[in-house]
């Protein structure tokens, strides 16, 4: 349950997402100019976070305090990101993003 996800969409945006074992997170998301998303779980792992970024992307995360969450990430047109927690702390990544942002 170690991960570390780092996705660089255009030239000022930043996503790392990163998991240290003990399941603690640490999300810097970065989106143009002006929108920034911040989420950090000091070990609990509640927290809820709603941020719409521009017109067409959208970031939600919600976390129901029972660590069950649901992460949903469009960026672009093609690229997207899944992560999603059944409960018993295991994940399962999707990325379908151009080969130019997983090389970064």
């Amino acid at each position: 349950m170690t991960f570390a996800i780092k996705a660089y969409v255009g030239h000022t945006n930043q996503l790392l997402v990163a998991d240290g074992g003990n399941m603690t997170f640490a999300i810097k998301a970065y989106v143009g100019h002006t929108n920034q998303l911040l989420v950090t779980d000091g070990g609990n792992m509640t927290f809820a976070i709603k941020a719409y970024v521009g017109h067409t992307n959208q970031l939600l995360v919600t976390d129901g305090g029972n660590m069950t969450f649901a992460i949903k990430a469009y960026v672009g047109h093609t690229n997207q990101l899944l992560v999603t927690d059944g409960g018993n702390m295991t994940f399962a990544i999707k990325r379908l993003m151009l080969d130019i942002l997983i090389n970064y």
